[in-house]
């Protein structure tokens, strides 16, 4: 009799352990909705350009700007991300608008480390400048700091690219067009443009529903936007 005993203490006592243990390696887990990743990308040129004339259709100027904007952010959890906007201009005119011509650029990048929705952390920002002036010379300017980490968009934001949306957006537009109007003294004047825009995003979320590690039990989740 005290044999059996002691085999069914031993038994009972081994299960317990193992119950135990397996709760400690498979513990509950929460529920969690998060943002795994956001990728944006926008694009827009402008190309103004225009022309005068006299009487007699002499040219009296003219004139031609280009320019042209990139936005671009990405993110992922658990990895991080970045951004960056690229810039470039140019602008010549002759007559008697003067003879001049010059151009920029801008870039300026951003990085993120490592992080976990919705817990984002700073990064680095660098900035490359220069500027071409009508005697040809270009003047170069960099500087570089600590950028803080990418908002997140709230209902009713708009512009900006440092920031984590919810979206999804696929957008294109070209439009070009030109106008001719006197100039009050008997010449004309044109002018013309050209536009070319667009833009991408898109948020990929996930829902882990969490719970018992081993349980069967069935949930229903509502989301809503």
């Amino acid at each position: 009799m005290k044999t059996i005993c002691i085999i069914l203490g031993l038994l009972a006592g081994s299960c317990v352990a193992n119950a135990t243990n397996q709760a400690k390696a498979s513990p509950d887990k929460p529920v969690r909705l998060y943002v795994k990743s956001y990728q944006y990308s926008e694009h827009a040129e402008v190309h103004p350009s225009g022309q005068g004339y006299n009487s007699d259709g002499t040219q009296t100027y003219s004139f031609q700007k280009d320019v042209a904007e990139t936005w671009e952010t990405h993110w992922a959890d658990g990895v991080g991300g970045g951004a960056s906007y690229d810039e470039s201009s140019g602008n010549k005119a002759t007559g008697s608008l003067g003879d001049n011509s010059s151009s920029s650029t801008t870039a300026e990048t951003y990085h993120w480390g490592n992080s976990d929705w919705p817990d984002l952390v700073e990064g680095t920002r660098t900035v490359d400048w220069a500027f071409t002036g009508n005697d040809g010379v270009t003047t170069p300017r960099s500087w570089s700091g600590t950028a803080d980490p990418p908002s997140v968009a709230r209902p009713g934001d708009s512009g900006g690219f440092l920031w984590i949306g919810y979206e999804h957006c696929v957008a294109k537009d070209s439009k070009p067009g030109s106008a001719t109007w006197p100039d009050g003294s008997g010449g004309d004047k044109e002018a013309k443009d050209r536009v070319v825009y667009s833009r991408t995003a898109e948020t990929v979320m996930k829902l882990f529903t969490g719970g018992k590690a081993e349980s069967k039990r069935k949930n229903l989740f509502m989301l809503s936007a």
